[in-house]
């Protein structure tokens, strides 16, 4: 017998014998609920409805996708405990009746009950038990698992759902070309909005972007909105309740324009294999991070078209590399030319008080240099310049770059929501601060250099 589930905007009919739902959501659930794609991103205001859609997707994926296994990302343990879970719970578990959470090897998994198998797939195979396991984006171990069927991401736009994740979400899917479903806020311009949110604004047949306000829940308050609107800076009350990516207060490198800065990775082709290199690194046992950039003889201009170590490489990479092996890396992307010979290679990298880090690397084929100055402030300013100049430049497969560039922002004082001289987050922009060290001490003295008036991108002839 059918019974009745409430919803934060309205009702669902769900049959616990079949499965079957008869929804009765609101247009914006409605229009994630008929996507056919295979990535769905829901990018909507607070309290809109988006998390409680979720589950509902999720188990309509399972019943259409068969048995396996299947996962539930969010940004954090306590994001995850705070709204995911209990709405995943109230579903599968008290509605429905489909299984269980159990605690296994300190992680949350849902297994299917032979009941919930009888509703979902019309009997019961022990051979292929069906999971859901629950993965946090702050710890890229708990994503590593078997191939996955299908993934639903919460607040996949917040600061801890790095890119990094992402990746890893997809090389779970990669055998069976799984779908996911992307429920979030607007919270920074980083990888959510470059790498899925603007392509599917361009056309990109396999992602579907899916907006819509808070006011779209009809229990959401108009009253509550319209008080909101009034108070809060127009780009704050944009993203948090309208689901717009604005440019937030305090960013940085506000001059980073990726129409003129971002250029496509094929561009790399034209980078000729006597360029002069300069390579910016930080330094630390898990965070060992570098950056490669080029430079065109010709007009001086500064090409970032390597990350170390790659999105793509483990993460775990940095811990289980000698220095050796790293500084092999960091050079297997810099060509010989026709005679056999390398281009010129200018390595920096470290805060002052790290000499013990450069002899490591220099020891191990890689001369570093410190950088000519330890004001984290001044080396910000010089990068900004040759930005603003049109010295700088970013391939699109540094994914990573370009995601802390678009974040890396100053903390908003909380009562005038106005930017602070304090960094947020300042100890986690690791390949910044390679920019910072390398670009940083090359652009010496440049801080009053003539403006590049840069209006379009590089041509690529």
């Amino acid at each position: 017998m059918s019974r009745l589930v409430p919803i934060d905007n309205g009702l669902a009919t769900i049959d616990p014998q079949s499965g079957e739902m008869v929804v009765n959501f609101h247009r914006g659930q409605k229009e994630a609920w008929a996507s056919k794609k295979r990535i769905v991103l829901v990018l909507a205001g607070t309290q809109s409805g988006k998390t409680v859609f979720g589950p509902y997707w999720l188990q309509r994926e399972m019943k259409e996708r068969g048995r396996g296994d299947y996962m539930v990302v969010s940004p954090s343990l306590t994001l995850m405990n705070l709204k995911v879970m209990p709405a995943f719970r109230m579903l599968f578990e008290e509605v429905l009746g489909l299984g269980v959470v159990k605690r296994v090897n300190n992680r949350e998994v849902f297994y299917l009950s032979e009941e919930g198998e009888q509703v979902m797939y019309g009997g019961v195979d022990r051979r292929h038990p069906t999971r859901v396991l629950f993965g946090y984006a702050a710890k890229p171990d708990t994503l590593e698992s078997a191939s996955l069927l299908g993934v639903w991401c919460d607040e996949a736009g917040q600061d801890d759902f790095k890119v990094g994740a992402w990746e890893a979400i997809l090389r779970r899917l990669s055998l069976s070309r799984g779908r996911v479903l992307l429920t979030t806020t607007a919270y920074n311009l980083g990888w959510l909005k470059q790498v899925l949110h603007d392509p599917a604004v361009a056309g990109d047949p396999e992602i579907d972007l899916v907006r819509f306000d808070s006011t779209e829940n009809p229990a959401f308050s108009k009253e509550e909105y319209l008080e909101r609107m009034e108070h809060m800076p127009a780009w704050r009350f944009n993203m948090f309740y309208r689901g717009l990516f604005e440019r937030p207060a305090g960013i940085i490198y506000d001059c980073f324009d990726p129409a003129i800065h971002k250029l496509p990775a094929s561009f790399g082709v034209k980078i000729g294999p006597h360029w002069p290199r300069l390579i910016g690194l930080d330094f630390g046992l898990m965070n060992f991070a570098g950056l490669v950039f080029a430079r065109d003889p010709r007009n001086s201009r500064y090409y970032l078209y390597r990350e170390y170590p790659r999105v793509d490489e483990k993460s775990e990479a940095a811990g289980e590399f000698s220095m050796h092996e790293h500084v092999l890396r960091l050079y297997r992307d810099i060509p010989e030319g026709e005679d056999g010979t390398r281009a010129r290679v200018r390595a920096i990298g470290g805060a002052f008080s790290e000499d013990v880090w450069r002899r490591e690397v220099s020891s191990a084929g890689l001369r570093v240099e410190r950088p000519d100055q330890n004001d984290v402030e001044l080396g910000i300013t010089r990068v900004y310049g040759a930005i603003r100049r049109g010295e700088v430049f970013i391939l699109d497969n540094c994914v990573q770059t370009l995601d802390e560039i678009a974040r890396y922002s100053r903390k908003l004082d909380p009562d005038t929501q106005e930017p602070t001289e304090e960094i947020e987050n300042k100890t986690s922009y690791h390949f910044l601060d390679c920019m910072r060290y390398a670009i940083g001490t090359q652009m010496k003295g440049a801080e009053r250099g003539p403006v590049h008036r840069v209006k379009r991108r590089v041509r690529l002839h």
